[in-house]
């Protein structure tokens, strides 16, 4: 075996495949997404620390906790979609 043929066996091949046009639209219009659900959690986070929201009935702050950790959720899957995209 020649020094070049074990140089290309020992590089890593790409495995970046091309995207489909979806997929690219996607991927442009992850950054804002992720943004926009940021903000969101901080704005509803902040609420949340105010002493009147505990002075709603509990079943309003449960629903408030339970909203607050499905955008988490959201914001966790639009990270990893975003990195499988951008690979």
């Amino acid at each position: 075996m020649r020094r070049n043929d074990e140089q290309k066996i020992s590089e890593p091949r790409s495995t970046k495949r091309k995207l489909s046009y979806k997929d690219v639209r996607e991927l442009e219009q992850l950054p804002a997404r992720i943004e926009a659900l940021e903000t969101e959690i901080a704005q509803r986070t902040e609420a949340m620390q105010d002493a009147a929201f505990f002075k709603q009935d509990g079943g309003a702050i449960t629903a408030a906790n339970q909203t607050l950790a499905n955008l988490q959720a959201e914001l966790d899957a639009a990270y990893a979609r975003w990195q499988e995209l951008d690979g």
